[in-house]
């Protein structure tokens, strides 16, 4: 990531579309930035190196292992523990990083293979083209590049048969899918249609709710498939308590009722993420507001990311540093460049890794 503008604008209009958007995401111990080499290090909390510049590509820690890629254009995947020793060599040509306990992985020969943290192969999938990361112990895959979507358990045994267009992934044990009319519904683990086709986009649930679309406008219906907000924005996610919502093409927040809570104003702006700040973008100049919408840290950086813990990723003449919820620096703008995967998972752990396409680092 050269510029921080472009992935963070990018990311929060992915959010935004994403089906995820938990209320809280886990702090991060370790960050991957880039340093003077080009190479990502890791840094903690207080700007020092933890582990040194090596890494062509690295993620945030998840279930204590971060995947990383060795330099070169030829450059094999691996996975660190945190104090930078290799838990599993860098042999792979394409890998995701680890969720409930296992990693997808594959070789030169691209055969799909799922590994657990020893490193050992657990689950072959010789025709699987793509596979995505478990979620409520469910994978989905296709077998071919266009083909339709299914699901395997942690066996490698197809539990749902492929027969969707397109998919999330599992949450709160339903999963939204699309039919072969471009219509949304969801289903249970056994694949059991119980919220009928519908709509024209389906996002995960979250609390018992998820953001639906019908005819081009965002409501929030139930595990019934009753509505407790009728589609009436253009685009809403879950944050919490609330909604982040666009609203002809500003944004703003409403209330788990629908209600508009801080008026829809702001050109940009990042989620809530279960505290009480939120960062926003006031012309070219990003701060932080807080739940009544009154601006706590005065708009005066390039970019700012959500505040994970204590901390908020900003970027100020071209260098990127962390800032307290004073809004006063804990590392100073210094760094160049920060992993694409630590963008993303500071925008509430949203990114989902399928394996089968050009390149796993969007």
């Amino acid at each position: 990531m050269k510029y921080l503008k472009f992935i963070c604008y990018s990311a929060i209009s992915m959010f935004l579309l994403s089906s995820c958007g938990s209320s809280e995401v886990p702090v991060v111990k370790l960050y991957p930035v880039g340093s003077s080499t080009g190479e990502y290090q890791y840094i903690d909390g207080k700007g020092r190196i933890v582990i040194n510049p090596q890494f062509r590509q690295a993620t945030v820690f998840r279930e204590g292992l971060a995947l990383v890629r060795t330099p070169g254009s030829d450059g094999k995947y691996g996975f660190i523990d945190e104090k930078g020793q290799f838990a599993i060599n860098p042999q792979y040509s394409n890998a995701t990083f680890f969720s409930e306990g296992i990693a997808w992985v594959t070789n030169d020969n691209e055969v799909i293979n799922g590994i657990n943290k020893k490193g050992q192969i657990v689950i072959t999938l010789p025709d699987i083209y793509n596979i995505d990361i478990f979620s409520n112990g469910l994978s989905a895959f296709r077998n071919e590049s266009r083909g339709p979507f299914g699901f395997i358990n942690k066996k490698g045994i197809i539990e749902i048969n492929p027969q969707f267009l397109s998919v999330e992934n599992f949450s709160e044990g339903l999963c939204a899918v699309m039919n072969d009319e471009y219509k949304w519904g969801y289903i249970d683990k056994k694949g059991i249609l119980v919220i009928n086709y519908q709509f024209d986009r389906a996002l995960s649930f979250r609390g018992g709710r998820a953001v639906v679309y019908l005819n081009d406008k965002a409501g929030v219906i139930d595990r019934k498939g009753r509505y407790l907000i009728n589609p009436q924005f253009d685009q809403m996610t879950s944050d919490g308590n609330l909604y982040l919502i666009v609203q002809n093409q500003k944004m703003g927040w409403c209330d788990r009722n629908g209600s508009i809570i801080i008026n829809p104003q702001f050109d940009a702006a990042g989620p809530f993420l279960g505290g009480n700040l939120a960062p926003f973008a006031s012309g070219e100049k990003w701060g932080f507001i807080d739940k009544k919408g009154k601006i706590i840290i005065n708009p005066q950086f390039d970019e700012a990311l959500p505040f994970n813990g204590n901390k908020a990723l900003v970027q100020s003449n071209d260098k990127i540093g962390f800032i307290d919820k004073s809004g006063r620096y804990i590392i100073n703008p210094q760094f160049d460049d920060v992993s694409d995967d630590l963008v993303a998972f500071l925008l509430s752990d949203f990114w989902q890794y399928r394996i089968g396409y050009s390149t796993l680092f969007l």
